[in-house]
């Protein structure tokens, strides 16, 4: 079980999973005579970063909205979101020095729905963006956290989800289809 933990690592080290390492991945479980049990945490996540590199090469899922979406739109995402925003949370001097303590706070939960030409947020607030307008994503993936900019806007929207790599891949492939290239920070 150590060599194939050992070749999961090399092969999800880019976040990105080809049909080729998914193959050689399969392969090695079975020439281990490995149980489906013993590696259903890395062939779940092996699924996930597959799905995410075909994301990337343009496919992109289409999912039922509880949000309503125009008639000529495809939902790609929904997910449970929480919107947040940078805030100082504590200010003081020390030894003539003024510092500064920033962090996110909530704003509101809700859901998250990337469609064909949206991104849409429900919850206490929300918030409707066309992706046409979008200047850039960042994908912090420490704190499961997109934040997108709007053309003209300095603050950017902040949104915590259980799988920011996830929704970062759809909301930049639905960008590059709808406005060319997306710039990443």
């Amino acid at each position: 079980h150590e060599l194939y933990k050992t070749a999961f690592s090399i092969v999800v080290h880019d976040r990105l999973v080809t049909t080729d390492e998914m193959q050689e991945m399969v392969n090695l479980k079975d020439a281990l005579g490995l149980s489906d049990e013993t590696v259903s945490k890395e062939v779940t996540e092996l699924n996930r970063l597959r799905l995410i590199k075909r994301i990337k090469d343009g496919y992109l899922p289409k999912v039922n909205s509880s949000i309503s979406i125009a008639s000529n739109e495809t939902a790609h995402l929904e997910v449970p979101a929480r919107l947040v925003e940078k805030k100082i949370l504590r200010s003081y001097t020390l030894n003539g020095v003024k510092h500064k303590e920033e962090g996110y706070v909530p704003v509101s939960d809700g859901k998250l729905c990337i469609t064909s030409r949206m991104l849409i947020f429900r919850g206490g607030t929300t918030v409707n963006l066309p992706i046409e307008k979008m200047g850039n994503l960042i994908i912090a993936l420490e704190e499961q956290m997109l934040q997108v900019t709007k053309d003209g806007r300095v603050t950017p929207y902040s949104f915590q989800l259980t799988d920011a790599l996830l929704a970062g891949a759809i909301l930049e492939t639905v960008h590059k289809q709808i406005r060319g290239t997306m710039k990443f920070a």
